[in-house]
């Protein structure tokens, strides 16, 4: 593994939009992660692991929970600066194998980490290490969202161009298999539009099946995974082929730059 996974722009790309001054894209902050992380019923005796804690903006949030705080992150630089928080033990390691003990947590959260990872690898990697009855939390991008949701396709373009890590998740085929990685669905939320997770307008995906664009499922394990791996993520969204095709191009990242030199957004 080599010190540095994510190149520099991409570390500073992270750093705005998380402080939400990036593309007029309000992400999800302290407010939505207060919502959704009280959803684990996070007790003082629970162990816990930030996985993808990245320089740990969920620390602060989790430390009014339980002082038992593991963080796991691929990048050096980054668990150098997540060292400024207290956690109980920083590992550098990745998603999809983190080299930590089996059956050790009582609850994992992978916020924005499965935009850089794979994630069937990654799904039996945290069943490995959660305990029996042990909750997960992930957030993602559906690779099925609108074909008219235009700042959810500038936002993949310009990734993309820039050689970003930004993966897609086919979320209802993952439902659909949810049991082969060892889990059952506790609670599903979608979120429309690129903006609506911040906004908070979200959905329950087990209720109807409509296209959206990022979502979190908190995943109760109940067996161990019955697979080695399974294909749910994606290089490109439905809506980047499909507008791929419409303007005559097969591969998509030919059309991202096409569509960047013929577009001012």
């Amino acid at each position: 593994m080599t010190n540095k996974y994510f190149n520099k722009e991409y570390i500073d790309y992270w750093k705005k939009t998380t402080t939400n001054v990036n593309d007029e894209y309000k992400v999800p902050g302290e407010d939505a992660q207060n919502i959704f992380i009280k959803e684990l019923n996070i007790s003082s005796q629970d162990l816990i692991l930030d996985l993808g804690c990245g320089y740990g903006r969920l620390y602060p949030i989790l430390s009014r929970l339980t002082q038992s705080i593991v963080g796991v992150d691929v990048d050096e630089d980054i668990i150098k600066e997540a060292s400024a928080y207290p956690y109980l033990k920083l590992v550098r390691s990745s998603a999809e194998e983190t080299l930590l003990p089996s059956c050790h947590f009582d609850k994992i959260i992978s916020w924005a980490t499965y935009d850089a990872a794979e994630q069937g690898k990654a799904l039996i990697e945290e069943n490995r290490i959660l305990k029996k009855n042990g909750l997960l939390l992930i957030t993602g991008k559906n690779k099925d969202y609108y074909d008219d949701d235009s700042k959810a396709f500038i936002a993949e373009r310009n990734a993309k161009l820039k050689n970003f890590p930004n993966y897609f998740t086919d979320v209802y085929g993952l439902i659909k298999d949810i049991d082969l990685f060892g889990y059952k669905v506790i609670k599903s939320y979608g979120f429309p539009r690129r903006g609506d997770f911040g906004n908070l307008r979200y959905f329950n995906i087990l209720g109807e099946k409509i296209k959206f664009y990022e979502f979190i499922l908190i995943l109760q394990k109940v067996n161990e995974s019955k697979i080695n791996n399974c294909n749910i993520c994606y290089e490109y969204s439905d809506a980047a082929f499909a507008l791929a095709k419409n303007n005559n191009f097969e591969n998509p990242k030919l059309f991202f730059q096409w569509h960047k030199e013929n577009h001012h957004e």
